[in-house]
């Protein structure tokens, strides 16, 4: 990242924040928790892969 002239604390920013969704994401997986219905995915907007 710094070769691509990231600052450390933008190198520190995105660690967090990947850090922090991959925390949330493990722990709502673990608990089962769907989304609400708002949250689903429109396939129009968003295709599946």
């Amino acid at each position: 990242m710094r070769e691509v002239g990231w600052t450390d604390a933008q190198i520190l920013t995105a660690t967090e924040v990947v850090g922090f969704f991959n925390y949330y994401v493990r722990m709502v997986e673990a608990l089962g928790v769907e989304p609400e219905p708002e949250m689903e995915r429109d396939p129009e907007v968003w295709p599946d892969p």
